[in-house]
């Protein structure tokens, strides 16, 4: 009986009743997601390369918004908390959060924003999230990046406690292809 109640019991993937998966949970972010396939620096845009000296700290030093999809590569828990027109996403590093509305447009003309303007949909069982209306201020592995950077972030539950979370980031000043993220984030 005892080696029965250790044994480890796999739990379905919560869904709503419009039978999409439930992302709803904390996570933690960050320590399974790494850049996939290199970083591709456009000709003549080798400046961006984030120059660091001894001793730096680096934005997060500064208390600074680390961006998307840095909030989270960081190796902090983050809350998903989901509804069926609304995705809200809570980090615990720099006490910063994301609404992301379903199904609808990009405002015209949003002021660019550490986190960017984040709308979603469901493609499928996997959450497709698209962000533009970055600042300049954040970095993108290693480099730093325009007002032209834009996200598209996919977030699929695969198993009651793991969301593949893949990430491509295109910056047409910056890079000659876009990076690219994937990994793990473990409720």
């Amino acid at each position: 009986a005892a080696a029965a109640a250790a044994e480890p019991v796999e739990k379905p993937v919560p869904r709503w009743p419009d039978g999409h998966p439930d992302l709803s949970g904390v996570y933690l972010g960050g320590r399974d997601i790494h850049v996939v396939g290199g970083v591709t620096v456009k000709p003549g845009a080798e400046g961006f390369k984030v120059q660091s000296r001894p001793g730096d700290l680096g934005l997060g030093a500064q208390c600074l918004p680390p961006g998307v999809p840095g909030a989270t590569l960081a190796p902090y828990p983050l809350q998903i908390v989901a509804k069926p027109n609304l995705v809200v996403i809570l980090y615990e590093a720099y006490n910063i959060f994301r609404i992301i509305p379903l199904n609808r447009d990009h405002e015209e003309d949003v002021d660019p924003t550490w986190l960017g303007h984040s709308v979603g949909h469901w493609d499928g069982d996997t959450l497709v999230v698209d962000v533009t209306g970055f600042n300049d201020k954040t970095q993108l592995a290693g480099f730093h990046h325009t007002e032209a950077l834009h996200v598209v972030e996919r977030y699929r539950r695969k198993s009651f406690d793991k969301i593949e979370y893949t990430v491509s980031a295109e910056d047409p000043n910056v890079f000659a292809k876009p990076v690219r993220y994937a990994g793990d984030l473990t409720l």
